[in-house]
């Protein structure tokens, strides 16, 4: 896959900037992979346009300007290279205040990007043993032992968003909020993820849902970290955020949206635990937790690894693996490092559009 985002590259920049028609790929003023649209067919550039011009920034105007990647008709519409990839506006925003909970249950819409998984069992038999966490309208991020790693008899079928409890609706302030399922079209596994490797590298996968999900007060997408500021910002005793439907500590599933807070460990700290168990750590993951009684567990996998950055809200991880037993001192659990992975979600949704 990297040396297919180099081929693409290349060839367009022997394009040219303005050569290209309508859906080509395209690569943005910033280097990422683009596909050349007309303005009211990109949110980001859309936005800008709707701005009088006295009112756009002086970034808004440099976008516009190094966007433009070709036109189209006889009257040479303007098209432009918008991102595969690209944040939306509320993304990582919420409507319930911020608090800070140590393995507690969260508050109806604290986390609206969290979503569940759910297995068609056989005859009329469901389960829910993953999570998952919404990026757009038509994507949800998971681990990729969500979907490879489970019986063969078992069918991921769909997702459900806006889910918090054990009830299907829930009354908030008035509003009657019902979760609501999303059937999945395509799953997109990594191509170098080995189920039989205990291991797990390259432990993720991109869902893609048969219809766009409508965003409202409960249901919003997660921050990718997309800036090159956000991905190189530390780890190493950093404050992070898991969410899922995982075992308590009493052993059972919760029936309710748990949330912990961990701290950001160095990737040593995992080889330290794991290595000698035949269990080989990359940078492709990161290492978080480690304190007594705090942890993500079975139930958890997929579920979202969260900072925030300036109350904003962006993914950093995906629940991978761990220890037997949950929430040991001194020993951590390993997560699919996102970060590491943006190339490869925006190839995954150029081929899949």
């Amino acid at each position: 896959m990297a040396g297919g985002r180099i081929l693409i590259v290349v060839t367009l920049l022997r394009l040219g900037a303005y050569s290209l028609r309508l859906n080509d790929l395209c690569s943005t003023f910033d280097s990422r992979l683009g596909r050349c649209v007309a303005a009211e067919s990109c949110n980001l550039i859309g936005r800008i346009q709707q701005l009088a011009p006295h009112l756009r920034s002086s970034a808004d105007s440099f976008l516009l300007m190094h966007s433009e990647c070709g036109s189209q008709g006889h009257r040479g519409e303007k098209l432009f290279c918008c991102p595969i990839l690209a944040n939306e506006e509320k993304c990582g925003t919420n409507t319930i205040a911020n608090r800070i909970h140590g393995g507690t249950e969260t508050e109806f819409g604290e986390h609206p990007w969290a979503v569940q998984l759910v297995y068609k069992l056989g005859g009329n038999r469901y389960q829910s043993p993953c999570s998952g966490v919404l990026i757009s309208e038509r994507y949800v991020l998971t681990a990729a032992h969500c979907a490879e790693s489970v019986p063969s008899s078992w069918k991921l079928v769909h997702v459900l968003v806006a889910k918090w409890g054990p009830d299907e609706c829930v009354t908030i302030e008035e509003d009657r909020v019902c979760s609501r399922r999303y059937e999945i079209e395509q799953t997109i596994v990594h191509s170098s993820f080995d189920k039989d490797s205990i291991s797990l590298p390259n432990d993720i996968a991109l869902l893609k849902l048969k219809e766009a999900v409508k965003y409202g007060k409960y249901i919003r997408p997660v921050c990718l970290p997309l800036e090159r500021s956000i991905r190189s910002l530390p780890v190493d005793k950093e404050e992070f955020t898991v969410v899922g439907w995982g075992q308590t500590d009493d052993g059972t599933k919760s029936k309710q949206l748990m949330q912990v807070v961990l701290t950001g460990k160095p990737i040593q700290d995992c080889r330290t635990v794991f290595n000698p168990r035949k269990l080989s750590i990359t940078d492709m993951q990161l290492c978080v937790g480690g304190e007594e009684g705090k942890d993500s567990c079975r139930g958890d996998s997929g579920g979202p690894l969260m900072r925030q950055v300036r109350g904003v809200w962006y993914l950093a991880g995906l629940v991978s693996f761990g220890e037997l037993q949950c929430g040991h001192k001194d020993h951590p659990s390993v997560y699919t490092n996102v970060a590491e992975y943006v190339d490869w979600i925006e190839d995954c949704v150029a081929e899949s559009q």
